[in-house]
């Protein structure tokens, strides 16, 4: 069994507790995206931290258009954090809990 296969089997149900996480996942099938959950999040799994705050994805596709239409499911905004490189975040909260979530495109070099 890979990594990937057996990190997504034991720590589903903290990302299913990732409100967020349906949305994100329904998006990307609609679009045909591939979308990668990287850096720290990944760590925060592996370490089977409780609650996890930050999430960081890297999109091979239309990121801007992606996180709008995630945005706007969410009823929350997003921003540029660099529109040339394509890095948006959005930030969703939901009682006393807040996720931000940083999206990348993907360069090819």
């Amino acid at each position: 069994m890979s990594i990937e296969r057996s990190l997504y089997l034991r720590d589903l149900k903290k990302l299913k507790n990732f409100r967020p996480w349906p949305v994100i996942q329904k998006i990307a099938q609609e679009r045909k995206l591939k979308v990668y959950l990287v850096g720290g999040a990944i760590r925060d799994l592996l370490l089977r931290k409780p609650y996890i705050k930050d999430f960081d994805f890297l999109v091979k596709g239309e990121t801007k258009a992606f996180v709008s239409e995630i945005a706007k499911r969410l009823a929350t905004s997003y921003f540029p954090l660099d529109e040339s490189w394509g890095i948006w975040r959005l930030i969703f909260k939901e009682g006393k809990r807040k996720w931000v979530m940083d999206f990348s495109s993907m360069h090819a070099d």
